[in-house]
């Protein structure tokens, strides 16, 4: 199988082989929610909740092919189709090297121990990752309650409430034993929908690496206890018999979260299928939204702050420009009358001279007009963009901070250094001790960060 390996926003393109670019042309250049519907698609995006996406992740392009080169878009993560499969990293990630970046924001945000986290590229990195994102699926369906379906039960008992099955009856209650066989149909939580995550619990418990996945909060704990009462004729020898009950997707209109997580519990107990299918019309693999995932990751960075998060999208804690009307805005991170911070995942320093006395900032006029805006309805004196950076030291003091005219105030630019050199794996240093180094040199950049803000806005 060919294997493609390129960072998110590659705008330069990188070339491919004939084959490799007859494979990618039919997801080349399409939204993302279309190639999700098509039919025989599996492919998941994450958050699994659209609305939660702050930059409508649905209309995003995965790839798009120009002049024989691929280029791609906003979004992380694995994709196959056909004989080539395509791995998309984290841009600001280092060189030549795992994607230790992304492998830690989604181990804060999921609140995962990240040194337990595989970091190897292939297969079985995609089923690891699908196991991570298991308890995020699981939680998102649970809230809309356990699924409940009618399922066929055969009882035999006196409390005939169904159609007698005769033939049964003949069988089983000849000479008749005060007992009627019958079958009825019900309404149920334990059917084989809820029988298929049950056996997915099972199988990640079990799994050497990730079984603490389960138990990363309260909300998860919760979700998981609720599946394993909704199903109590539970069975491990019954679990070829669940996957082919769930070969029908789910389409009930009031219980759409489990689609997805019927879709990603098939995938996991076939072991990682999803991401490197065979099948040349069949597009498989799993997608994550950048700028959601560093805006979530960032909200466990700034906890010292204590900032409002407005929770873009989920009708969290928004702000009202007008007196008396309720149009919502929804600023990333706040404290009325004395910060707010909008979350970028951008390269706001690209291909510029970090040293240069004349080093600017990329400006981008609406990301300007929507931060004095927040800054003018919260009243804050302060205001700044909080972006990740591939740079290995910051620029001069005087490029970061914009005083603004009119009724004045500060507009600061925050950027979070992102380790591009770790040691590499030896016989002297494991995986797992390499991975500490980086999130060690992470920690120190997150206090960096919050001590930066600190003293530009004038607090100890």
């Amino acid at each position: 199988m060919n294997s493609i390996e390129i960072k998110d926003n590659c705008k330069a393109g990188q070339a491919l082989t004939p084959e490799q670019e007859q494979d990618l042309r039919p997801i080349a250049g399409k939204p993302i929610e279309a190639l999700r519907n098509a039919e025989g698609a599996e492919l998941l995006v994450f958050p699994p909740d659209p609305k939660a996406s702050s930059d409508k992740v649905g209309r995003e392009q995965i790839c798009s092919i120009a002049d024989g080169k691929l280029c791609t878009g906003n979004v992380m993560g694995f994709i196959g189709i056909g004989g080539t499969s395509l791995i998309i990293r984290s841009r600001f990630s280092g060189d030549n090297q795992p994607d230790y970046f992304l492998h830690y924001m989604l181990g804060r945000v999921l609140s995962l121990n990240v040194l337990d986290l595989k970091h190897e590229a292939g297969p079985m990195q995609a089923l690891d990752m699908l196991i991570y994102l298991f308890p995020v699926y699981l939680v998102a369906a649970l809230r809309q309650g356990v699924y409940k379906e009618y399922v066929r039960r055969t009882y035999d008992d006196m409390r005939v409430r169904g159609t007698i099955d005769v033939a049964r009856q003949i069988r089983r209650n000849t000479p008749f034993r005060g007992k009627i066989a019958y079958n009825v149909r019900e309404q149920t939580t334990d059917n084989p929908v809820t029988q298929l995550v049950r056996h997915t619990i099972a199988f990640v418990e079990g799994h050497p690496f990730a079984g603490n996945v389960l138990r990363s909060g309260e909300e998860v704990r919760a979700a998981v206890a609720a599946i394993k009462e909704a199903t109590p004729t539970y069975s491990r020898r019954r679990l070829q018999e669940v996957i082919r009950q769930n070969l029908s997707p789910v389409s009930h209109p009031y219980y759409t979260a489990y689609a997805d997580l019927q879709r990603l519990c098939l995938e996991i107990l076939r072991h990682g299928g999803l991401m490197y299918g065979a099948d040349h019309d069949r597009v498989c693999g799993v997608l994550i939204d950048g700028a959601w995932l560093w805006e979530e990751y960032l909200n466990t960075v700034l906890k010292p702050l204590k900032l409002m998060h407005a929770e873009n999208k989920q009708g969290g804690s928004p702000i009202h420009p007008f007196i008396n009307d309720s149009y919502p805005l929804y600023p990333d991170f706040y404290a009325k009358g004395r910060l707010v911070l909008d979350a970028k995942y951008k390269q706001l320093d690209k291909d510029q001279d970090s040293t240069s006395d004349a080093f600017k900032y990329k400006r981008d006029s609406k990301d300007l007009h929507q931060i004095i805006c927040y800054m003018h309805v919260l009243d804050s004196p302060h205001g700044g963009f909080v972006f990740p950076t591939s740079a290995t030291q910051d620029p001069p003091e005087a490029a970061s901070q914009l005083q603004l005219a009119g009724l004045g105030g500060t507009l600061s630019y925050f950027p979070m250094l992102i380790p591009q050199v770790v040691s590499t794996p030896s016989e002297d240093a494991s995986m797992r001790e390499v991975m500490q180094d980086f999130c060690e040199q992470m920690e120190q950049a997150e206090r960096r960060l919050v001590a930066q803000i600190r003293e530009r806005i004038g607090e100890a």
